[in-house]
């Protein structure tokens, strides 16, 4: 049940950081079109073939923080965590300062899978922080349930 939860939220979580660019014609076989296919793919549940256009994107561009996160919640659902975080992490130093409460909590569900609360709280206290200094309350309240 946590499991399908946590898939869920990452699955939701990817789906809106595209949704939040505006919505343009993408160039075929680039960056944003390669993560804008592979997340219908992980929508689907094609984990493989998502992962797969997410690597072509990072050979690309290293440093996307969209193709960084996508493959690290797709190894994630893999259960592949070790490789999952290493892109979960690279994904949160590259990310926007508007994406990385994302980037962070997709890391706190990685660490939450493979049953280390302790380094998922880690991640959580940042985002808490965050929303916190933030005055963001509400969403401080979310983390802290989260958390709980």
């Amino acid at each position: 049940m946590f499991r399908t939860i946590c898939t869920s939220f990452l699955l939701s979580a990817l789906s809106l950081a595209q949704q939040s660019a505006a919505p343009k014609a993408l160039e075929p076989g680039s960056t944003a079109a390669l993560v804008e296919q592979g997340d219908a793919l992980l929508g689907q549940g094609k984990h493989d073939e998502a992962l797969a256009l997410y690597n072509q994107a990072l050979d690309k561009s290293p440093e996307s923080y969209q193709a960084q996160l996508g493959a690290g919640v797709a190894l994630d659902l893999k259960a592949n965590y070790s490789d999952a975080r290493e892109h979960l992490e690279k994904a949160i130093e590259f990310a926007p300062a508007s994406s990385k409460q994302q980037a962070l909590r997709a890391l706190a569900i990685s660490y939450a899978f493979e049953g280390n609360a302790y380094k998922a709280s880690e991640s959580e206290m940042l985002v808490f922080n965050t929303r916190l200094a933030k005055n963001d309350s509400i969403g401080a309240a979310e983390t802290c349930d989260e958390l709980a």
